[in-house]
């Protein structure tokens, strides 16, 4: 009775299995942090004006993209769900 383990399931198998609304939420989640940091690395540095809005504009949109994105796959997984 020589039983194999089973294999633990790898990362990508267990991310496929999230549903889309919890990515959407690590989407969001993670345009906070970009937020965050940028102002930590705003606020660490002695950068020049142009150099403090160039960073304030490129965490902007990429918080932006990431909510937005972020709110699509919260709407995906709902509309997908009442189709079922």
């Amino acid at each position: 009775m020589s039983e194999k383990p089973e294999k633990p399931d790898s990362l990508i198998e267990r991310m496929k299995r999230l549903p889309l609304w919890q990515w959407g939420g690590i989407f969001i989640f993670s345009a906070l942090l970009t937020n965050m940091l940028a102002m930590q690395m705003i606020a660490s540095g002695d950068m020049r004006r142009a150099e403090e809005r160039a960073t304030q504009l490129g965490s902007a949109c990429a918080g932006g993209l990431l909510v937005i994105v972020g709110i699509v796959l919260i709407v995906l997984h709902f509309v997908r769900r009442n189709r079922k």
